[in-house]
């Protein structure tokens, strides 16, 4: 038996027009009666964040037909795995409590009738939360280091670094000559991915000459993946001429070393790197030796050799 509502014979499937525009269910009765049900089409424009910690934020755009009755929606990852869920007319989820994961997702528009096909895909990923050290962390010995477990990854961090120091000169005629040159300071801000490994290499403090009239030998360079602070020149008759000036830089300030005066003669301090202080020149002993990236002390003879640069450092802060 045909049905008839508002003169209207519907067919079987056929929509209701009421006023000219299809209707989603009416009353009978006081019954609701739903007409043509349908599945809604796949949403569009389906994206999947990246890097976010312990969560992947997912967003869309509503279907042009959103299906009878109205959807809700589904994200599923390629196992089909439910991951996150949205209700009628919003487009954007989160899943939290992922931990460190990467996958490919889509979402799927789902009423009482059925489900509509899969959105275009994208693949997402979170990081596991940092447990590890806190900022800052300070790297001194020379191997590999691991983001989410040595540093956070998936976070901007700054990376401040000094390549080692150089020696003084040493130098048993009548000369004035400089201390150490303190290693190249390296300031960036970069960002690592979940368990990405990052090589270290220190820097070493260039030694002091081992004879007279001899100039001091250069700190190596200081890497961090690929980034690379290179090492202090050695002092020599013009090497620098340091003497308690003070320095700042992203590692701190610290304080060039002090000349000291032999016959109208001067054995300079070395440069200070900020990190630390530069070491002082002597000519009644030898010379000091630089602190962390900075340069040594220059020094009066074969007996009272230069200082030896400092090792280089890098700093990690977040």
């Amino acid at each position: 038996m045909p049905i008839i509502i508002n003169g209207q014979t519907l067919e079987n499937g056929a929509p209701l027009l009421v006023d000219g525009v299809q209707a989603q269910n009416v009353m009978c009765n006081g019954v609701e009666v739903w007409i043509n049900n349908y599945v809604a089409d796949a949403p569009t424009g389906f994206l999947a964040s990246d890097g976010e910690t312990d969560q992947i934020t997912f967003t869309w755009t509503l279907p042009v037909d959103q299906g009878v009755p109205t959807c809700s929606y589904e994200v599923r990852n390629v196992a089909l795995e439910v991951i996150a869920t949205a209700g009628v007319g919003v487009t954007t989820a989160i899943a939290t409590a992922m931990g460190s994961a990467s996958d490919t997702y889509s979402v799927y528009s789902i009423n009482s009738v059925g489900e509509s096909i899969a959105s275009n895909s994208d693949a997402g990923s979170s990081v596991a939360p940092y447990s590890g050290p806190p900022s800052p962390v300070t790297i001194t010995v020379s191997g590999d280091y691991v983001a989410g477990t040595d540093f956070p990854a998936g976070v901007e961090l700054t990376i401040c670094m000094a390549g080692a120091g150089g020696s003084g000169s040493s130098n048993g005629n009548d000369y004035t000559i400089g201390g150490g040159y303190a290693g190249e300071i390296v300031s960036s801000a970069i960002t690592f991915g979940s368990d990405e490994i990052v090589t270290a290499t220190i820097g070493v403090g260039g030694v002091p000459p081992n004879y007279t009239n001899a100039h001091g030998n250069p700190g190596t360079p200081t890497v961090f993946g690929a980034l690379t602070a290179t090492g202090g020149g050695g002092g020599n008759t013009g090497g620098y001429f340091g003497n308690g000036g003070e320095v700042t830089t992203c590692g701190g300030t610290g304080v060039d070393g002090t000349m000291q005066e032999w016959s109208g003669y001067y054995r300079y301090g070395g440069q200070s790197s900020g990190f630390s202080n530069g070491g002082n020149g002597r000519t009644d002993v030898p010379g000091y030796a630089g602190g962390v990236g900075s340069g040594g002390g220059a020094g009066h003879n074969s007996s009272r050799l230069s200082g030896a640069g400092g090792a280089g450092i890098i700093s990690v802060t977040w």
